[in-house]
């Protein structure tokens, strides 16, 4: 799955497969937060948290945001590469 936004009462998040779920624990970096499913259309889902995040959290997750995505666009970019065949060793 994909956090795709964030608040402190809930998340949105993207499914890697189409599934119903009622509630469960969102992990992300170093932080973890209890929710239900409040909404879903598609593979789109909403949840909302069973407590507030602490501030402090959304703002660890701002920060460390754009390293991530870096990161997963590396991965991409390397995937892409292996697969037309200009890297065959990595």
């Amino acid at each position: 799955m994909r956090l795709v936004d964030l608040s402190q009462g809930g998340a949105q998040i993207i499914l890697s497969k189409m599934e119903k779920p009622a509630a469960g624990l969102l992990t992300w970096l170093n932080f973890e937060a209890f929710g239900e499913a409040v909404w879903q259309d598609g593979d789109c889902l909403g949840l909302k948290f069973d407590k507030l995040l602490p501030l402090g959290c959304l703002v660890s997750t701002r920060k460390k945001a754009p390293s991530v995505v870096r990161a997963e666009a590396l991965g991409d970019e390397l995937a892409q590469a292996w697969v037309s065949g200009e890297l065959s060793d990595y």
